[in-house]
């Protein structure tokens, strides 16, 4: 499976060793993998500049073990996502034109309304859905 990873999740995963640390090592054990951009790195890396810098050591360790991809995303020409910001269209748009299975968010606010929702291939995901999808794989 190919996942495409928000920076929120990234964020997470650096700022504390906790559970989405742990999915993010569970995904990467049973083969799947971790797919991420320039917008998503920065956006991450800003953040953490900001609410704990103490963690950029840990935020560069999970960006490692990501797949980074330098293309810009090409725009499907019906993508009804229009009430999304820019920011987080470029997120879902970047992760269908990677053809990913999955984006990874824990950005409720944003993309709540799209949890469990297929937008072009692409399946929006919250960190539990999917720890709960990887789970019945096992």
């Amino acid at each position: 499976m190919k996942i495409f990873l928000d920076a929120n999740i990234l964020f997470s995963a650096a700022y504390t060793d906790g559970a989405i640390r742990a999915l993010l090592k569970m995904i990467r054990e049973e083969g799947h993998v971790c797919w991420i951009d320039s917008v998503a790195t920065e956006e991450a890396t800003r953040n953490i500049h900001i609410h704990r810098p103490r963690a950029l050591q840990d935020l560069e360790q999970v960006i490692r073990t990501c797949t980074h991809s330098t293309s810009l995303p090409t725009y499907p020409a019906q993508l009804d996502i229009v009430d999304l910001p820019e920011s987080d269209r470029h997120i879902l748009l970047a992760a269908i034109s990677l053809r990913c299975d999955r984006l990874l968010t824990g950005d409720k606010k944003h993309f709540g309304s799209l949890y469990n929702r297929t937008i072009h291939g692409v399946t929006i995901t919250s960190p539990l859905q999917l720890h709960k999808v990887l789970q019945k794989g096992r």
